[in-house]
């Protein structure tokens, strides 16, 4: 069994959910059928479940930016 095998046997065997801002990682999570989570919908679920408002996730998103010079696309997504 290879090192990525074991991989997808330990998380698929664990029941947890994979939290990556890595693309590649989310896209291999997604192709193996791994729950994942990115930068975008964890802040996404900030608001939904009323843990921040809107404008505060907004100002979260903007020092994510500034301070780890971070470039989020598709921002407005996040708020839909």
């Amino acid at each position: 069994m290879s090192c990525v095998e074991r991989s997808k046997w330990a998380l698929h065997r664990s029941g947890t959910r994979l939290l990556t801002n890595d693309k590649r990682a989310r896209n291999f999570c997604r192709e193996s059928s791994i729950p994942c989570l990115d930068l975008p919908a964890i802040l996404r679920g900030l608001w939904v479940r009323q843990v921040m408002s809107k404008e505060q996730v907004r100002q979260l998103l903007r020092q994510i930016e500034t301070e780890q010079g971070m470039v989020i696309k598709n921002k407005e997504a996040i708020f839909e």
